[in-house]
């Protein structure tokens, strides 16, 4: 699954508008054929930000999320791990993510942010790993 996303991060980038925003449908048009072909598919039942997952395979124990603009300014990637962790489910996350928005980092922002999280005294996320794959 993961290869299959970086080979199409070409595609995802240009899903980057040229003032540097990202449309987000046209992210999920390139990866749900890559998510069907995995037989993922949108998460059922009602946990902590479960619109925050775009796609799971719970025979994989898989769930993949897709950020934007709010990825690090508004903890959007944070909110995805915490989504996934509550997942029962779930060990692995793929976390898809621009490598900028706008003018800012995202993908080196959401990276120390999950590190920050996966290192912190007394937090113990219920997950084997999180990938985080920037276009």
């Amino acid at each position: 699954m993961i290869d299959s996303v970086i080979l199409e991060t070409g595609a995802l980038a240009k899903a980057v508008t040229p003032d540097g925003g990202v449309k987000v449908i046209k992210l999920r048009d390139v990866l749900r054929a890559i998510a069907t072909k995995h037989g993922l598919v949108h998460p059922s039942g009602d946990t902590f930000a479960a619109g925050e997952l775009a796609w799971e395979n719970r025979e994989k124990a898989l769930a993949v999320a897709i950020q934007a603009g709010r990825a690090a300014n508004n903890n959007g990637g944070l909110v995805s791990v915490l989504a996934a962790a509550a997942r029962p489910d779930v060990d692995w996350l793929i976390l898809v993510l621009p490598e900028r928005y706008k003018r800012g980092s995202t993908y080196g922002d959401v990276l120390k942010q999950v590190g920050a999280l996966s290192g912190a005294d007394g937090i113990d996320l219920d997950l084997v790993g999180v990938t985080l794959i920037g276009f």
